[in-house]
């Protein structure tokens, strides 16, 4: 059993144990199996744990076959945190059901014919005919194996389906694996069985480049830190101004830039402090909506809802680097002022700047002490990359200063520009905004 103590907002639920060798004479009966139970969009996991319940992103099962040596039975589905004992259940219910009671009729046709379907296809090319005879030669098996499979497939009936998955699959010998956030399962793990094993299996950040190229932090550098953060923080209003905000709605005009081409929209964002966000996105192929709402996160794109697994992360990291966390408390983070740093030939004075969430980032301050950019390792349209936040144009939004401007650059080059059209303090925010909308 794992359950991993960082942020996992999706779960995997995996029953298994030893399969057998493809020689056997219960290799085509299981896999004929594998698709009635697990094998495709008619498959029984799909249609009653996806279909019916709306609890998997994916599900499905493999037959056990090896050719070398006997593989591994397996059923699954991946899941939410929040789900998975329900998840479970069904996994549970329809491996038992295939093991106590024949397919109908329509279930062995569509299941027989999909894997009479896909096995041509091992054979589209002559250097693959090549490489199965070599290979079945290679692992023992007898010349004739493949015609032999292939009556065998023409001979597979409810009956012989339902004596062989009796053979191959021991339903309460199963091993269940799950990995998840534990404390946001929907039932206490004791529910699985009287015995659960737990492994942490969180793998650490690698080292800060930055933090690597800043060295040990002098007492004088971190004091000069803190003092460079708690002015620019006092320019932009003072932090008892920016602790009053507790709700926050900006509309922006945009420009997005990436490969080669741009595309202009219109958004609006939405937060509650610390970690409810909405934003709305009016691009010219549509609307699109993100949102998070304390928990878990989505997005609908062209009236398609789907889940956002990585929500949690992005948004803890988010309001950590942003306005909103350091102009509130600045003395909640540990700054230490670095080297000057000249950019596009501005000399701006620079700082290292850390905190339980966020490892480390660079925040840049200019000539009068305000926050100027800030530079940090995130993930951009291609993976991980360096990401750059530039502000200008700062105004007055109540009893703050909020920059009007701003730029992001992926790896020093603009990905994105936005303009503030209007900004609200404190607006009225009700759940619902923040909430998964209905399918």
């Amino acid at each position: 059993m794992f359950a991993p103590k960082d942020d996992v907002t999706q779960s995997a639920v995996v029953f298994t144990h030893i399969g057998f060798k493809a020689d056997s004479p219960d290799y085509a009966d299981m896999e004929v199996l594998e698709r009635a139970l697990g094998g495709g969009f008619q498959s029984r996991l799909f249609n009653h744990v996806r279909t019916q319940r709306g609890l998997a992103y994916a599900t499905g099962a493999n037959s056990g076959a090896g050719f070398l040596r006997p593989g591994l039975f397996f059923a699954y589905s991946l899941t939410r945190n929040d789900s998975v004992m329900a998840a479970l259940d069904l996994v549970r219910d329809e491996v038992r059901r295939i093991t106590r009671e024949p397919v109908t009729p329509e279930e062995l046709k569509v299941a027989r014919d999909a894997v009479q379907n896909s096995f041509v296809f091992n054979f589209e090319q002559p250097s693959a005919v090549a490489f199965r005879a070599g290979f079945y030669e290679m692992a023992g098996y007898p010349q004739d194996f493949l015609q032999r499979y292939q009556k065998a497939l023409e001979s597979v009936t409810a009956t012989s389906m339902l004596a062989a998955g009796q053979r191959q699959i021991e339903p309460d010998k199963l091993v269940t694996v799950i990995v998840g956030k534990e404390k946001e399962f929907d039932r206490p793990l004791a529910a699985v069985g009287p015995t659960v094993e737990r492994m942490d299996i969180t793998i650490p950040p690698p080292p800060s480049k930055a933090g690597a190229a800043a060295g040990a932090a002098s007492p004088e550098a971190l004091a000069r830190g803190r003092e460079w953060l708690k002015r620019a923080a006092d320019k932009a209003g003072g932090a008892p101004a920016w602790a009053a905000i507790k709700s926050w709605s900006e509309d922006s005009k945009v420009s997005v830039s990436m490969g080669g081409q741009s595309i202009s929209l219109e958004a609006t964002e939405s937060m509650v402090f610390p970690d409810r966000q909405h934003m709305v996105q009016k691009t010219p192929m549509g609307e699109i909506a993100m949102g998070f709402d304390g928990t878990s996160g989505w997005a609908k794109v062209m009236g398609q809802i789907q889940d956002d697994p990585t929500a949690s992360r992005k948004r803890k990291d988010e309001f950590e680097r942003s306005l909103f966390r350091l102009f509130r408390q600045p003395d909640h983070f540990e700054v230490q002022a670095l080297e000057p740093r000249i950019v596009e030939g501005a000399t701006y004075s620079a700082a290292l700047v850390k905190s339980d969430v966020v490892r480390d980032w660079i925040v840049f301050f200019d000539a009068d002490g305000r926050l100027a950019r800030m530079e940090y390792s995130g993930e951009g349209p291609q993976g991980p990359a360096k990401m750059t936040e530039v502000w200008g144009d700062w105004r007055p939004v109540g009893a703050v200063q909020y920059p009007h401007s701003s730029k992001i650059l992926v790896d020093g080059k603009q990905m994105m520009e936005a303009t503030i059209t209007q900004a609200r303090i404190n607006p009225a925010l009700a759940d619902s905004l923040f909430k998964k909308p209905e399918k």
